[in-house]
């Protein structure tokens, strides 16, 4: 049974517990370490006693001079180090730290949902794997629907400043659909998560996709509405064809085509058939290979881990 240290933040699904949850259903032994609270002492000492196969973080969001120390703990000892990460950062005002190869980069491996940028990790140093985001387990399910969340057009995400497209998406989906139209994410609190979304996804018509474009990337939008049974409309990436299948799994659609964007909206609030079957099937598919604990399985194998 591979040991793993694990460090992050494990209160909320969403977070690295759904992670750490996927990591404990392949057969690991996971010992959780909160990032808000964490101690080199308490660290060293797990270190010591377990000698884990892997010591893994997503962001390691720990004071920056204890980390510092951590880093050269491990590096000294030799252990095996991975991040996990759901971000792009190629492209981005991030991209620094992967460049430098600053903190959470400091490991062994790194994996992020990242296809596009293979010669970029390389040049930094770093040893990169492309594994792509998932589903928690707990959240792929249909729900029943809900009549509060009976909307026509839905967008659920907040604005990204570094992604002008976003807002104007958002903008037009309002002026072409005044109320049919919902965004749900604007501030923290219309956030709606976990269990709840997947009965906002059973009840509303159709989500809008959206990712910050990068060839070979996008966010864990796409696997978060077909997961809970959502039928989705979503911008063509390159790659993207090779996770679902468009016109089966969910529908495509090209950047800035808002006339196109329109007709394919109007069509499918009109085709209750097919839009479920869509749905449906895209649901099924993502239930068999696209819930983190298919990814974690995926992340294993590069390390050859043994799994269940």
């Amino acid at each position: 049974m591979p040991k793993i240290l694990y460090i992050g933040s494990f209160q909320r699904l969403w977070d690295e517990e759904g992670i750490a949850q996927a990591l404990e259903a392949a057969g690991c032994k996971v010992f959780r370490m909160e990032e808000n609270s964490f101690k080199f002492s308490v660290a060293k000492d797990l270190l010591d006693l377990e000698k884990p196969d892997l010591v893994m973080w997503a962001k390691l969001k720990i004071d920056p001079r204890i980390r510092y120390f951590f880093l050269q703990h491990l590096e000294q000892l030799n252990f095996t180090t991975a991040c996990y990460l759901p971000d792009l950062y190629w492209g981005l005002t991030r991209q620094w730290k992967a460049q430098r190869k600053e903190p959470p980069f400091r490991c062994t491996y790194a994996f992020t949902p990242d296809g596009g940028h293979d010669q970029d990790w390389k040049e930094s140093g770093i040893r990169h794997f492309t594994i792509r985001q998932g589903i928690a387990k707990d959240f792929c399910y249909l729900a029943k629907p809900e009549k509060k969340y009976s909307f026509d057009v839905v967008f659920v995400g907040s604005m990204n400043g570094e992604y002008p497209y976003r807002q104007r998406l958002i903008e037009w989906l309002r002026k072409e659909y005044p109320g049919k139209f919902k965004w749900i994410g604007k501030g923290e609190e219309q956030e709606i998560r976990g269990h709840e979304l997947n009965k906002l996804y059973a009840s509303c018509k159709v989500v809008i996709g959206e990712s910050v474009y990068s060839p070979f990337y996008w966010s864990n939008r796409i696997y978060e509405t077909i997961g809970r049974g959502g039928f989705i409309i979503h911008p063509t990436v390159p790659g993207l064809d090779s996770e679902y299948e468009p016109y089966k799994h969910f529908v495509p659609y090209f950047h800035n085509d808002f006339d196109g964007l329109k007709e394919k909206i109007n069509y499918f609030l009109t085709h209750e058939t097919k839009r479920k079957k869509i749905a449906l099937a895209g649901f099924e598919h993502t239930k068999t290979h696209h819930t983190l604990d298919y990814r974690i399985k995926q992340l294993l194998d590069v390390l050859r881990l043994p799994h269940n």
